[in-house]
C-alpha cells in the first residue's frame, strides 16, 4: 500500500510543478521526453 501512496505523491508533485510553470500536460511531456500516457499512469 505504501507504494501506491508514493505514486500518488509523485503524481501530485508533477501536477503542481507543471501548473506552476503554466504548462499543459502535453507541453510538460514534451519537455520531459515522455508520453501523456506515462504521466497518466504515474498519476493514477
Amino acid at each position: 500500500m505504501r507504494h501506491n501512496n508514493n505514486k500518488i505523491e509523485i503524481g501530485e508533485k508533477l501536477k503542481s510543478a507543471r501548473q506552476s510553470c503554466g504548462l499543459t500536460q502535453e507541453q510538460a511531456c514534451e519537455k520531459l521526453h515522455c508520453s501523456p500516457r506515462y504521466i497518466r499512469t504515474i498519476r493514477n
